[in-house]
């Protein structure tokens, strides 16, 4: 039923600790269900290290996914492309962004099937849950102390594309208004 996608980029170079974001995603998931990553081109070595420590995963995990893409990092709408290339390549029914600085906490498995099972019965009037969002900072003992606990547009239906949203679009098209748009909402 589920499908978690999320990117990765420059691993080395921003010491991200992907080992522990793609287990954490791997251990809250079923056998059914998939973890998408995209890989866009890095400074460093990152795809390569994503490869192999997804070969290395236990076969108890779900299918695991990379797939790379190259999206220029002077983009304005380089998070929303790389985020919206993960998600385009997903093959399950319930979608959940996760970005690498974030985790599931294991003990709400039941919660997030049900909120899933409920999208999925009512999908021609509901599109996607917001849902509780945890920055870490760090480490994955430290909660960035700048930014509250917030809720992100994180589980959707099939269908959807994420970029800027209209709305926020500058008359000229060449900019957006980041206090509308992240360039990353579905």
């Amino acid at each position: 039923m589920f499908s978690v996608y999320t990117q990765f980029y420059n691993v080395e170079k921003f010491n991200i600790d992907f080992k522990s974001a793609i287990t954490n995603f791997c251990e809250f998931l079923t056998k059914d269900d998939e973890v998408v990553i995209t890989v866009n081109t890095s400074e460093d070595n990152t795809l390569n290290k994503i490869i192999t420590f997804v070969a290395s995963l236990p076969a108890r995990y779900p299918n695991v996914e990379i797939v790379p893409c190259d999206f220029s990092y002077n983009d304005i709408e380089f998070d929303g492309k790389v985020k919206n290339h993960a998600l385009q390549a997903t093959h399950n029914s319930i979608k959940i962004q996760m970005d690498g600085d974030e985790r599931f906490d294991l003990n709400q498995k039941d919660q997030w099937r049900k909120a899933g099972k409920s999208l999925e019965m009512n999908k021609e009037y509901i599109s996607g849950w917001m849902m509780n969002s945890l920055d870490l900072w760090g480490s994955l003992k430290h909660a960035r102390k700048n930014q509250p606990i917030g809720v992100k547009f994180r589980m959707h239906i099939g269908g959807i594309q994420r970029g800027v949203q209209r709305t926020a679009w500058s008359e000229d098209g060449k900019s957006f208004d980041t206090s509308k748009s992240d360039s990353t909402e579905p």
